[in-house]
């Protein structure tokens, strides 16, 4: 592929992706001025990438190393969650994740952070699909942190839809109450779908107001 190429298919690629981000953040109700930075950090490094072959076609190879050290710069200060350990959980866990990932209280992160399949009761189960883990003094207690919520988001299907699976269900959740305290929250995979923004504000809300109240951000 010759470098004109390369640029009208990076152009392509630039104005579905650009069409198809507004749409998406636009149905989940995202903060307009969010949406608007995050296209513009789209639609930028695009433009960044797409000038490198411009500038490849022209032979300027110091405008090329110059355009190369700003993307360093500049793009490895955005916030971008870690997903490597996602990327073998469903879509739907992927989803509702990402949705917690970026809309998680910053003092909040300071206390806390998520992880998949955390396994309790001396692992007789795994928390569902993602935990919430308080952090806690490894010199205190010799753990890098402790289960205190967990999320089960697999759906109706995996869950609810035989006798047998209902029952099952209810004396794991049952289990792992009254044996740890951990609450669960269980999410259907369509209402993950259509609502995980709302879903992950109501989550961190309730977070706030039960397990971390505002008085204790400093």
């Amino acid at each position: 592929m010759t470098s004109q190429e390369r640029i009208k298919s990076l152009e392509d690629t630039k104005l579905d992706i650009c069409e198809n981000f507004t749409r998406i953040c636009q149905y989940h109700k995202i903060d307009i001025e969010k949406i608007y930075y995050a296209e513009q950090n789209i639609e930028n490094i695009f433009d960044w990438i797409i000038e490198f072959y411009k500038q490849d076609i022209q032979k300027d190879k110091t405008s090329k190393k110059a355009l190369i050290i700003g993307m360093v710069n500049t793009i490895s200060g955005l916030k971008i969650p870690i997903v490597t350990s996602w990327m073998h959980q469903s879509p739907i866990e992927f989803l509702l994740y990402s949705a917690l990932e970026n809309s998680m209280p910053p003092y909040i992160w300071e206390k806390a952070f998520m992880m998949p399949q955390v396994p309790v009761c001396n692992e007789k189960y795994y928390i569902l699909d993602i935990a919430l883990m308080d952090r806690r003094d490894p010199e205190k207690d010799g753990t890098e942190g402790v289960p205190i919520i967990g999320i089960e988001c697999d759906g109706y299907d995996y869950h609810y839809n035989n006798p047998d699976k209902v029952t099952k269900t209810q004396e794991r959740i049952r289990d792992i109450n009254m044996t740890t305290g951990i609450k669960i929250f269980s999410y259907t995979g369509t209402e993950i779908y259509n609502n995980c923004t709302k879903l992950a504000s109501d989550f961190w809300e309730y977070v706030e107001r039960y397990i971390y109240p505002a008085k204790s951000k400093t």
